[in-house]
C-alpha cells in the first residue's frame, strides 16, 4: 500500500517499492481532479501534465513522475490519496 503524507508546504507519495514524489501544495487541487477521472471517460494510456508533474495512466493505476522520481499509485491506493486530499 502507497503511503501519503501531508504537510503545509505539499503532499509526499510513497509507492509500495518505496520511491516518493513531492507535490507542491499550489498543485495538489490539480492533481486530485486528475486521479477523480482514472475512472471517468479518461482514456488509459494517456498522459497529464501540469507544472513539472507528469501523469501516465494505465488499467492498473497511474505513474505520477516529476523531472527526477517517480511512483506508481493503483486504483485502489489512487482512490485513498483522493479521500486523504478531501480533508
Amino acid at each position: 500500500m502507497s503511503k501519503f503524507s501531508i504537510g503545509t508546504e505539499g503532499i509526499v507519495i510513497t509507492d509500495i517499492n518505496g520511491d516518493a514524489i513531492f507535490v507542491p501544495k499550489n498543485y495538489i487541487s490539480i492533481l486530485k481532479m486528475e486521479l477523480e477521472g482514472i475512472d471517468s471517460d479518461n482514456p488509459f494510456g494517456t498522459m497529464s501534465a501540469f507544472g513539472f508533474i507528469n501523469m501516465s495512466f494505465t488499467e492498473s493505476g497511474v505513474h505520477i513522475a516529476d523531472d527526477k522520481e517517480g511512483v506508481f499509485l493503483s486504483k485502489q491506493d489512487a482512490d485513498k490519496l483522493i479521500e486523504v486530499l478531501k480533508d
